[in-house]
């Protein structure tokens, strides 16, 4: 088959969407079909091509279409996005003209009325569900060949609005399993306990639970624990901002490390003895339904204890076998986690093991196999 992947989105791009489009591919590619992203000729920061950024084969075709870049011009933010999308929806309809594949594969559900008016066969991967218009959207969805809910509460509120569900497939995010040593044996050093997040420290204007493990941190500080907190993500401004909000004992044992190249992050994960994947205490969608982080399928194949804050998505991939839960936005009982990991390490261990386990089975090309299966 021939897939061609739409992104609306500048591409490369450092945030993980851009990594997951990249994995999703490359994962399509292994399981011998043919791929081509397109995506919009934007000014772009990042001056290495995608192949080297991304690490893609070179069967991988990348074209780009020339738009408006509304946000490279001197104009409000939000009207210069408007502007760049709707030139690449006029873009994209002159592409999608000559365009011989046999499917087209989205994420942006802006971009799937001129997927569905092409009349390719279109496969639609969700990570949100639009708050307006969901009599059309789902109209939409129904034209669709196959629509992808990367979790089961997204996938049942979707329903609940009328979508088909024989064409609904939950698929979670996944994790390349050769990037990692496997059966790696956890053992904790109690002389001195490294403790990790790896991650975005805040993004598009929602918490990522920094903040609560920096509590989680103090915490702990003052119960004279011996740890250190290493913190690696962007954006820099917010960085800053955590930093300056640390009091002066604490900010001894928490050290930011910025924002790491891809393949950084493994040995950043293996150097720590406890992950943590924190989140806010909020009923905000994104929380409740929609997310499925890259970083706990990491997390998990690293085989280190994780403490996970307890949202209802994950458990479509983690129980308490693997993962040790906290209740969200709760950074005594984060602390309280961490501190049981530290004072019971070969339960912790065994925990990681099982995690070990469960991501063995989620890797890209499992999750494209059973996407693509027709």
């Amino acid at each position: 088959m021939h897939l061609t992947y739409i992104m609306h989105t500048r591409f490369p791009t450092e945030r993980a969407h851009g990594h997951q489009v990249a994995h999703v591919t490359k994962a399509c590619t292994t399981l011998g079909h043919e791929v081509t992203i397109v995506a919009p000729k934007r000014k772009n920061p990042i001056l290495e091509s995608a192949y080297t950024f991304y690490d893609l084969p070179e069967e991988i075709i990348v074209d780009y279409v020339p738009v408006t870049d509304g946000l490279a011009l001197p104009l409000p933010k939000c009207i210069g996005f408007q502007l760049t999308q709707w030139s690449l929806g006029r873009a994209l309809k002159k592409y999608l003209a000559d365009c011989s594949s046999d499917a087209l594969y989205i994420r942006s559900p802006s971009l799937l009325p001129i997927a569905i008016a092409s009349g390719i066969p279109t496969y639609l991967e969700l990570h949100s569900l639009p708050s307006r218009q969901q009599e059309k959207f789902v109209a939409e969805c129904n034209q669709c060949h196959r629509v992808i809910c990367l979790t089961s509460p997204m996938r049942d509120e979707l329903v609940s609005w009328g979508a088909d569900a024989e064409k609904i497939i939950v698929a979670g995010d996944a994790v390349d399993l050769t990037q990692f040593t496997a059966g790696e044996e956890t053992s904790i050093d109690p002389g001195h306990i490294k403790i990790g997040y790896a991650g975005q420290l805040r993004s598009m204007g929602l918490s990522k639970g920094v903040e609560q493990l920096l509590e989680a941190a103090n915490v702990l500080i003052k119960r004279k624990q011996n740890c250190t907190f290493l913190i690696a993500g962007g954006p820099e401004d917010v960085q800053k901002e955590m930093e300056s909000s640390l009091e002066s004992d604490v900010k001894r044992s928490v050290q930011f490390v910025g924002r790491l190249p891809q393949q950084d992050v493994i040995s950043f994960l293996q150097s720590c003895d406890i992950l943590v994947y924190p989140a806010p205490a909020s009923d905000h969608p994104f929380y409740q339904r929609d997310t499925s982080p890259l970083k706990l399928f990491e997390y998990l194949a690293v085989q280190k204890p994780i403490v996970c804050a307890d949202l209802p998505p994950l458990h479509d991939v983690v129980n308490e076998d693997a993962v040790l839960f906290y209740e969200p936005g709760n950074s005594a009982a984060l602390a309280d986690a961490i501190a049981l990991i530290m004072k019971d390490p070969d339960a912790a261990s065994k925990r990681a093991e099982r995690g070990r386990a469960i991501v063995e089975n989620c890797t890209w090309e499992k999750r494209m196999e059973q996407i693509l299966k027709k």
